[in-house]
């Protein structure tokens, strides 16, 4: 009782579905695909062998998004078959003169020491020391270890400070 049909132009209408059509289609290996790319987009600091650090450490966003591999490597130094004063001097210059470019972010390939002596990494342990080192420390701003599709433990993201000139 006291219900009364509406006129049919102020009726609401149900929503129409937004069924994704796309998915009707779909493969048990574009699924397989799908799932591989949201887990390399995972963050791996627990990983044996991971490498983080700099100046900008606390600050989680950017240390995120370098972890993802979010900025464009603009650059990258190989320091396969180097030794460690060789590795080292190279590694300055590389940092400098990327810096000096204006550079934001590098990579650098230290490998994972599996031509080393007993198999042992011996560059990578020392990076963290290089990169925090006073001479090298004014051009970085953090460093991770790599995404493994980009060397993994084998190599690690560098980010440098912005130049006084660069802007935004």
């Amino acid at each position: 009782e006291g219900v009364r049909r509406l006129p049919r132009q102020d009726r609401i209408l149900p929503l129409q579905s937004k069924r994704d059509e796309s998915m009707d289609t779909l493969y048990p290996s574009d699924l397989m695909e799908e799932a591989v790319e949201e887990i390399q987009d995972l963050d791996w600091p627990f990983a044996p062998g991971y490498l983080e650090g700099g100046n900008q450490q606390w600050n989680r966003r950017l240390m995120r998004r370098l972890r993802r591999g979010r900025f464009a490597v603009q650059a990258e130094l190989d320091l396969h078959g180097y030794s460690q004063q060789e590795a080292r001097n190279e590694l300055n210059e590389f940092l400098k003169a990327s810096f000096g470019l204006g550079l934001s972010c590098v990579r650098v390939i230290h490998g994972q020491g599996h031509h080393s002596p007993n198999q042992q990494p011996v560059l990578k342990k020392r990076f963290p020391e290089w990169l925090r080192w006073r001479k090298n420390a004014q051009y970085v701003a953090a460093f991770t270890s790599a995404r493994p599709n980009d060397g993994g433990g084998g190599a690690i993201y560098v980010l440098l400070r912005k130049t006084r000139n660069r802007k935004g």
